[in-house]
């Protein structure tokens, strides 16, 4: 008002929906659900919510913002930031379907030579992840301090070293990139100075027209890296590289908007289990089916995926309709039996303990059912018999309109049970 604008004015409304996107991103969010933004907005202007729907639609007209769904759920990004997260996922999965870089490795020849060269003995689970490593694209080694992550880090380079393999190595910061040069013995830089950060303009030197000279890229602490550095970072990998991404998802996530690594590691790729969670009538699939993903064609921009044995293909713009299956809601389960189930109770759940959703997901087991957890919430499940009350006058229509009562089909039904067991 003291710029002489009006509080309703539609420049200002549509601003504050910039605004509240710009402060869910100093926390973390790429986006917001649209039902969190708008009375965000209402109340950081104290206008009403038509006032900012109308800007809303004017701001998603003009690309400012997209409109688009995480899961089941309809979101608002800032256009930066949700083409920032698709680059990275094309990216990615670019890379991924890409031949390797180097010459065809034995690893039964390997993996005995680089623990003569280490003086090493190598655990099952590092020697299977450098055979991984050895044949795969894109890999990903994740796990806490002392898992030996530098081990198998150690052993990939000086493999792919001797073969002849161009390597780079970069972290986000310098200190993880001082680490990772005196843990591997071969010069790390920062992801800006890898990517040769222009002062003058902000931007960096490397990029799709300018890429980085490798066979190989490993990027360090890979957690502390937003959505915005990754994707500058992966225009500039070559298609024809190898990439390996090292980190721990236990760790904080990155300062900046996104969770690179989790979301990575929580992406769907071949042998992935996933799940549907809308009815395709087209496709014949159906919310809450399950399924296998056989394959990814970054070229052809499809994902081909089985379920109860019949392929389907999805195209790369339909995939928010698919999502990964290793854990689903009770709600999803439903209809469903499982081998085995295991479900989390803690007490931090506690407006969705009831009896009724306790007594769902323990009915899908067939064989076995663990419940996890605290017994205090498993206790106030098992009481909470009443659940959300839900406003309904179907009861009402048909006492008035039937002549039932409460108690009349309910006492027909058990005297009718029981004149069957007489008899």
């Amino acid at each position: 008002m003291r710029l002489g604008i009006e509080k309703t004015a539609m420049i200002r409304v549509r601003a504050s929906i910039g605004y509240a996107l710009a402060e869910a991103m100093d926390e973390g969010h790429c986006g917001l659900p649209s039902e969190e933004l708008v009375p965000l907005a209402e109340e950081l202007l104290e206008v009403e919510g038509g006032i900012v729907r109308t800007a809303l639609e004017l701001e998603l007209a003009d690309g400012n913002v997209v409109a688009d769904k995480v899961g089941e759920t309809p979101c608002i990004f800032l256009a930066g930031l949700h083409r920032a997260e698709r680059v990275i996922a094309e990216r990615l999965l670019c890379v991924a379907a890409g031949r390797l870089p180097w010459p065809a490795i034995d690893p039964a020849l390997a993996l005995p030579w680089i623990e003569a060269k280490t003086g090493l003995a190598l655990a099952p689970s590092q020697a299977e992840a450098i055979r991984l490593a050895l044949v795969s694209k894109v890999l990903v080694v994740t796990g806490g301090p002392g898992v030996g992550k530098t081990t198998i880090v150690n052993s990939i380079l000086r493999i792919l070293a001797a073969k002849g393999t161009t390597l780079l190595l970069c972290a986000p910061t310098g200190r993880a990139a001082k680490r990772m040069t005196e843990a591997t013995g071969f010069e790390a830089k920062t992801i800006h100075r890898l990517l040769e950060l222009d002062p003058k303009t902000g931007g960096f030197k490397r990029n799709q027209e300018k890429p980085l000279d490798c066979g190989l890229l490993v990027v360090d602490e890979t957690s502390m890296v937003d959505v915005l550095l990754m994707r500058a970072l992966l225009e500039a990998v070559p298609d024809r590289a190898a990439l390996l991404i090292v980190g721990d998802i236990d760790q904080l996530p990155s300062v900046g908007p996104g969770q690179v690594l989790a979301d990575i590691i929580a992406s769907v790729a071949p042998g992935d289990k996933v799940m549907q969670i809308e009815n395709d009538y087209d496709k014949e699939v159906y919310n809450g089916d399950i399924g296998y993903i056989d394959d990814v064609d970054p070229d052809a921009s499809e994902l081909a995926a089985s379920f109860d044995g019949t392929p389907v293909t999805f195209g790369f713009g339909e995939l928010d309709t698919l999502v990964p299956a290793y854990a689903v809601t009770i709600h999803k389960s439903q209809g469903s039996e499982y081998p085995a189930v295991v479900i989390p109770l803690m007490t931090q759940h506690y407006a969705m303990l009831q009896r009724n959703l306790l007594y769902t997901g323990v009915t899908r087991g067939k064989r076995l059912v663990v419940l996890v957890g605290q017994k205090k919430a498993v206790a106030i499940a098992v009481k909470n018999v009443s659940g959300r009350r839900r406003w309904s006058k179907l009861r009402e229509w048909l006492g008035a309109r039937v002549g039932l009562t409460k108690a009349g089909p309910v006492a027909h039904l058990a005297a009718s049970n029981r004149a069957e067991g007489e008899r």
